[in-house]
C-alpha cells in the first residue's frame, strides 16, 4: 500500500521530490502519465537510482548497473572514449530520467516507503537540489540543440561535398562511430538505439556535425550541390521558374525522382522552340480557273520558288 499518492495536476514533480527530501524519506516513488513513466529510489531523502523502464524491477536494474561499473572505469558508450565511474553513470541516468519527467503536467504519483529500498548496504546517493540543477542545465542544452536539430526523428545524411574551401575533415573515434552508424541516413532516435546511448548524447554529436556542415536533412535537395538556384536562373521565364519550384517540392516529398519528374525537368531545361505558322490563308485553285498551258506554267514557276500572288 502506498504511503503517499497524488495528482501531478495538483503537485508538480519538483514539489513531490522536495517533500520527500525534506522528510528524509526512504522508499520508491512511482510516476505515471500518458506519455512517460518512471521510478525513483530514495534513501534518507537522497536519490539513489531512477529509471523509465517499464515493467522491470528497480532494485535488480540497480544491481546490474553496479555489477557492470562497480569494479572500475568502463567505456560508457561508443561516443565516449574516456573511462567512467559508477557515480558518473548514475548521475547521468538520474539527470536523464528526471529531465524526461520534469515537465509532466498530468498523471499521478505514489510513494511506497521501505526501510531498505535499494536492497544494498551502501549506495551512491545524490541530493535532490543538485539533481534538479542538472535537469535545468540539461533543459538549456536541449534548447540549444533544438536550434540546430528541430526533432529527434528527423533523418540526416552526409553532405555530398565538403563545405566551402574545406580540404579535409578529421573525425575522432566517437564521431566516426556515429558516422558509421548513420550509414545512408538516420535520426537521433535511431542513432541512440544503434549506439546504445541516450538521445541527448546522440543529438549533441549530430548538432555538432550539422553546424560543421557535414550533415544535412535527408532529401534536402536545395542545400546540396544540385541546388535549385542554378536551375531557377536557367528557367526561360517566371512561369517556368514557378513550375521548377513545384518540381523541387515534389522531389522533397519522395525518396527518388519519378520518370515523369525527370521528363518535366528536362523539358524546362530545354524549352521547346515555338513554331511560326503562316499568317495568310493558303491559295487554292480549281482546274476550271486555268487553261492547260497556264497550269503547266504555274507548276514550273512553283518549282522555281515563284508562287502566284
Amino acid at each position: 500500500m502506498s504511503d503517499l499518492t497524488g495528482s501531478l495536476a495538483s503537485f508538480d514533480l519538483r514539489q513531490v521530490l522536495g517533500f520527500l527530501a525534506e522528510t528524509a524519506a526512504t522508499g520508491e516513488l512511482a510516476v505515471n502519465a500518458d506519455h512517460a513513466s518512471g521510478r525513483v529510489l530514495f534513501q534518507d531523502g537522497s536519490v539513489g537510482y531512477a529509471t523509465t523502464a517499464i515493467g522491470g524491477d528497480t532494485v535488480q536494474e540497480l544491481d546490474a548497473l553496479v555489477e557492470r561499473y562497480g569494479a572500475g572505469g568502463f567505456d560508457a558508450s561508443a561516443l565516449n572514449q574516456e573511462p567512467v565511474t559508477l557515480e558518473e553513470v548514475l548521475r547521468e541516468q538520474l539527470t536523464e530520467v528526471l529531465h524526461s519527467l520534469d515537465d509532466l503536467e498530468s498523471g499521478s504519483f505514489s510513494f511506497t516507503s521501505s526501510p531498505d529500498a535499494s536492497g544494498r548496504e551502501a549506495i551512491d546517493v545524490f541530493e535532490v537540489d543538485e539533481l534538479l540543477h542538472d535537469v535545468d542545465v540539461r533543459t538549456e542544452e536541449w534548447r540549444k540543440i533544438r536550434e540546430v536539430v528541430p526533432a529527434n526523428d528527423t533523418v540526416y545524411q552526409l553532405v555530398p561535398s565538403l563545405p566551402g574551401h574545406t580540404a579535409d575533415v578529421r573525425l575522432s573515434a566517437p564521431l566516426w562511430a556515429l558516422v558509421a552508424a548513420l550509414g545512408a541516413g538516420g535520426s537521433v532516435t535511431a542513432l541512440a538505439d544503434s549506439l546504445d546511448v541516450y538521445e541527448f548524447h546522440a543529438a549533441v554529436k549530430v548538432a555538432d556535425l550539422v553546424e560543421e556542415g557535414l550533415l544535412q536533412p535527408a532529401g534536402d535537395w536545395a542545400n546540396s550541390e544540385l541546388n535549385a538556384d542554378a536551375a531557377w536562373d536557367e528557367a526561360a521565364d517566371d512561369s517556368a521558374a514557378d513550375r521548377l519550384r513545384e518540381l523541387v517540392d515534389d522531389w522533397e516529398a519522395v525518396d527518388e525522382p519519378t520518370d515523369q519528374w525527370q521528363a518535366d525537368l528536362e523539358a524546362l531545361a530545354e524549352p521547346e522552340v515555338p513554331r511560326v505558322e503562316p499568317t495568310t490563308e493558303p491559295v487554292t485553285f480549281s482546274k476550271q480557273d486555268l487553261s492547260r498551258e497556264e497550269r503547266d506554267e504555274m507548276i514550273r514557276n512553283m518549282g522555281r520558288g515563284i508562287f502566284p500572288s
